[in-house]
């Protein structure tokens, strides 16, 4: 696909200045043995980059009448750190003891208390779950960025975001996976059912092995979005 290069970001917050270790983060979510793609074309992300590079576009022109600022800004930020893609931080408050805690709100705690149930929950709910999620990291405001997509961002101690809740089924799958019987080609054959249509009624589902497939895909859409982002921000 044909991005134009600008001389300069429009923002440093959409188009950082490390998105190349962000976009690897994602991809690398999954240990290569826990990988069911074969095809050397189904390992990377960009399978996903038109159609994120379309529905990013409807999503700025829904988005232009909200004026959100194309920069997150926080202003103690020391400049020139590179793990953080923009002058910004998530918002904090103070408790009455002067601890700095952070609420994600109710919805994003809901969506995170979900992703971490993905490998125990039906294929179908997680995909809706990692829909509605990528819907969300498409919108073009700053902070929400940041906070969805920035792997790199630092935090604040036990605070939930995308990226962490992602880890924790990642770590689930590590040590699950490696128990079932010639898992490599039980992930493959999942594959092929899941993602090519194949449907035999005499076999047996497994949401752990499903997981899997979602997880992989999800972390290469992200990368996607990410990466068209920084494109149209450039």
């Amino acid at each position: 696909m044909d991005f134009s290069e600008g001389p300069s970001p429009v923002s440093r917050t959409l188009a950082p200045g490390n998105i190349d270790k962000i976009i690897n983060s994602f991809l690398l979510l999954l240990p290569q043995p826990l990988h069911s793609a074969t095809d050397p074309e189904d390992e990377g992300y960009e399978q996903y980059v038109q159609d994120a590079d379309r529905q990013y576009q409807e999503c700025v022109t829904r988005c232009s009448r909200h004026s959100w600022p194309t920069e997150a800004t926080f202003p103690d930020l020391m400049e020139g750190d590179d793990s953080h893609s923009s002058d910004s931080r998530p918002e904090a408050d103070h408790d009455g003891n002067g601890a700095r805690n952070f609420y994600e709100g109710p919805f994003l705690r809901m969506l995170f208390t979900r992703l971490v149930r993905l490998p125990y929950q039906p294929y179908e709910i997680n995909l809706q779950l990692t829909s509605l999620v990528s819907r969300l990291a498409m919108l073009p405001h700053p902070y929400l960025h940041e906070y969805l997509l920035n792997p790199l961002l630092p935090v604040l101690p036990d605070t939930n975001t995308l990226f962490g809740t992602l880890e924790l089924v990642a770590a689930e799958l590590v040590t699950q996976i490696p128990l079932f019987k010639s898992y490599k080609q039980a992930l493959y054959a999942t594959r092929q059912r899941l993602l090519e249509g194949i449907c035999d009624p005499q076999e047996e589902t497994n949401s752990i092995l499903e997981s899997v497939i979602v997880l992989e895909e999800f972390s290469k859409e992200l990368s996607a979005i990410a990466f068209v982002k920084y494109h149209h921000s450039s």
